[in-house]
C-alpha cells in the first residue's frame, strides 16, 4: 500500500458565499490544524473522519464528509502537490486545501505484501520494496513473477541494500539474483544511496564496505526492468583489488546482468553522482551473458551530475559508459537511448564503456553530455572500446569529446582494442564546434556538423 503524508490545511472558504452561508448558517470543519493521513488506508473510509459543522440558532450539527447530502470533487491522491478539494453543501461550495507528499524510507523492511500464490505482486511503499530486496538475498529469485509498483517511492538517500545482493565485501558467491519482472507502471523511485568507505592499498582503492554489484538491483539473471524512473542517484561503490573487481558493476539501475535481460522505458533524472573502479554506468554497471536489450532509456543529470572513477588519479579504474559501463554479452542490444550527463574515466563511451564479446548494435542515440579522459586517450563519443562487430545508425553526439593524447580517441569509437573488426556507420552525427581534431580522431567518417545544424537532425524522441 502506499504511504503517502497527505497534509490538510484546514481552512474553509466559501465559494459565493461567506461563511455563515447565505442562510444565516455557520459551516465549519469540526477539527484544526493539520491532519495526516496514508494512502496504504482507504481514502473513502478516512473521510468518516472528517466532519462538517453547522451552527444555526445555537444548535450544532454533525455531518460526516461522506454523507449523502454532501458532494467532494477535486479530492484526488494520485500525484505528489498541492490541491484545492471542493465541498458542496445545502447548495452553497467551500474550498479546502490539502497537499500529497511521499512518506520517507525509515531503513525497514515489509514482506507482508507476498504471496507464493499469486504471479502478479504490487508493492506501494519504501517498506515494502526493501522487503523484495530481503527476499532476493534470501533466495528467492521470483522467477515468472511480475512486481508492479503502485506508488512512487522515496528511499530518503539511507543506505540501500540492493535487490539481489550476498553482502557487502563479498565477491566469491553470486547466487542471490533477481529473474522476475519489474513493471513500475511509470513511478518515481526517488533518492537512491550507497557510499562505501575506501581506503589506499598499493596503487587502489579498496572497501570491505562496498557491493560486489550495486544498484536499484544488484543482480538481475534473466530477468526484466520496465516503465520505471529514479530520480536522484549517489553511489560510491568499487573494490580495487584487480580479481574483485573484475566481475564488478554499479549502475543506478542495475549493478550487474546475466542471461537474458531486458530493460526498457527507464529514466535515470536528477542528480546523478555515480562513482565506481571497475564497470560503471548510469543505468547498468555490467553485463555477461546472453544478451541485454536496452530500449528507450534515458539518463539526463543536472549540471552537477557525472559518472566516473573513485580514483581521481585514473589508477585502473575503467569502462564507464552514459547508460552501460561494460558487456561481455553475446548480443548487446541499445535502441532509442538518450545520455545528458558527464562521463569521466579511463575507457569510457557516451553510450557504452566497452563491449568485449558477441555483437553490438546501437541504433537511435544522441549524447548531450561531455565523454572524456585526462590522463589518456581511451575515450570514444559513443564506445570507449573496439573489440566486436558493430553496427551504429542514427547517432549524434552534441557534447564534447576530449582526450588527454591522441593515441585512441575517436569521435564515435576509441581506436583500442582490435583494429579487424567490422563497424557499420549509418547516419551518425557529431558537433564540429567540440571537436578536437589533434587528440581526437574519425576513423569512422562520421558527418561533421554544426551545432545549429545537428540540433534540426536529432528526432523528438531523442531530445
Amino acid at each position: 500500500m502506499k504511504k503517502i503524508l497527505l497534509v490538510f490545511i484546514c481552512l474553509l472558504f466559501l465559494v459565493g458565499c461567506d461563511k455563515k452561508g447565505c442562510n444565516n448558517e455557520t459551516v465549519e470543519f469540526d477539527h484544526s490544524g493539520i491532519l495526516t493521513y496514508y494512502l496504504d488506508e482507504n481514502p473513502t473510509d478516512k473521510l468518516k473522519e472528517l466532519k462538517l459543522k453547522v451552527t444555526n440558532k445555537g444548535k450544532e450539527t454533525f455531518y460526516l464528509l461522506n454523507d449523502e447530502s454532501i458532494k467532494i470533487s477535486g479530492f484526488n491522491f494520485d500525484k505528489i502537490g498541492e490541491y484545492k478539494a471542493l465541498v458542496t453543501f445545502n447548495n452553497n461550495t467551500y474550498s479546502f486545501k490539502y497537499k500529497v507528499e511521499i512518506r520517507k524510507w525509515d531503513e525497514k523492511s515489509s514482506t507482508s505484501w507476498y504471496s507464493n500464490d499469486n504471479d502478479t505482486l504490487y508493492i506501494s511503499t519504501a517498506t515494502e520494496l526493501a522487503g523484495l530486496a530481503k527476499l532476493v538475498n534470501d533466495g528467492n529469485d521470483f522467477s515468472g513473477k511480475v512486481i508492479k509498483l503502485k506508488y512512487d517511492i522515496d528511499l530518503n538517500n539511507l543506505p540501500w541494500i540492493p535487490i539481489g545482493t550476498n553482502g557487502v565485501g563479498n565477491y566469491s558467491e553470486f547466487n542471490k539474483y533477481f529473474s522476475g519482472t519489474l513493471d513500475g507502471d511509470g513511478h518515481t523511485i526517488y533518492n537512491l544511496y550507497t557510499k562505501a568507505e575506501h581506503k589506499n592499498v598499493g596503487e587502489h582503492l579498496d572497501s570491505e564496505t562496498s557491493y560486489y554489484h550495486f544498484g536499484l538491483f544488484g543482480y538481475v539473471k534473466n530477468g526484466t526492468i520496465k516503465n520505471v524512473n529514479i530520480q536522484n542517484v549517489d553511489i560510491t561503490n568499487g573494490m580495487g583489488n584487480e580479481f574483485k573487481r573484475s566481475f564488478q558493476g554499479t549502475g543506478a539501475l542495475v549493478g550487474y546482468t546475466n542471461g537474458e535481460v531486458l530493460i526498457e522505458n527507464v529514466k535515470v533524472l536528477g542528480k546523478i553522482n555515480i562513482k565506481g573502479e571497475y564497470k560503471v554506468g548510469g543505468v547498468v554497471g555490467s553485463s555477461g551473458g546472453a544478451s541485454i536489450t536496452v530500449k528507450n532509456t534515458y539518463v539526463r543529470g543536472d549540471e552537477n551530475s557525472f559518472i566516473g572513477g573513485t580514483d581521481e588519479e585514473y589508477k585502473d579504474t575503467n569502462n564507464f559508459g552514459g547508460i552501460v559501463g561494460f558487456t561481455a554479452t553475446s548480443k548487446t542490444v541499445l535502441e532509442n537511448v538518450v545520455t545528458d550527463i558527464d562521463v569521466d574515466g579511463y575507457t569510457c563511451g557516451g553510450i557504452i564503456g566497452n563491449v568485449t564479446e558477441g555483437t553490438f548494435s546501437l541504433t537511435n542515440a544522441c549524447v548531450y553530455g561531455d565523454i572524456s579522459n585526462k590522463e589518456g586517450s581511451v575515450v570514444g563519443g559513443l564506445v570507449g572500446g573496439r573489440f566486436v562487430n558493430m553496427k551504429l545508425s542514427n547517432c549524434y553526439i552534441v557534447g564534447s569529446v576530449s582526450s588527454g593524447s591522441n593515441t585512441y580517441a575517436d569521435i564515435l569509437v576509441s581506436k583500442y582494442g582490435d583494429s579487424s573488426v567490422n563497424i557499420e556507420v549509418k547516419n551518425v552525427y557529431f558537433n564540429n564546434a567540440t571537436f578536437d581534431e589533434e587528440k581526437v580522431h574519425n576513423t569512422l567518417n562520421a558527418t561533421s556538423l554544426s551545432k545549429e545544424e545537428l540540433e534540426k537532425k536529432i528526432p523528438l524522441n531523442l531530445k
